[in-house]
């Protein structure tokens, strides 16, 4: 009965998933917990806007993207969020970069354990 219903507002266009309003606040992720990557560091390519955006962080963004008037699918804003997340957790058994804008690093097993 439920998927039947969502499947039903889906197609009148009354149920929108999060994906198309990403910048809206109550679609933002507020937890991060990064495993054993080096997710700011070399995972992330363009990582300035990782720092931007998600973090809220110093960064070098030097200038935007363009404008978003071909957005068909995605509602665009002209100022992107800054900081979304609230809780950043890195387990991991090395300092990285993600440890370092991490709030909380806990530590993890190694091989040798």
């Amino acid at each position: 009965a439920v998927g039947k219903y969502v499947a039903q507002q889906l197609k009148e266009g009354k149920l929108h998933v999060a994906i198309t309003d990403p910048d809206n606040p109550i679609n933002w992720p507020r937890n991060l917990f990064v495993w054993r990557s080096n997710l700011i560091g070399t995972s992330a390519k363009g990582h300035e806007y990782f720092l931007k955006h998600l973090l809220g962080a110093q960064n070098g963004v030097m200038q935007e993207g363009t404008a978003g008037a071909a957005c068909s699918q995605v509602k665009y804003q002209e100022e992107g969020p800054t900081g979304k997340l609230d809780l950043m957790v890195d387990i991991n058994f090395r300092l990285n970069s993600t440890g370092a804008y991490s709030d909380i690093i806990l530590p993890t097993a190694t091989w040798y354990e």
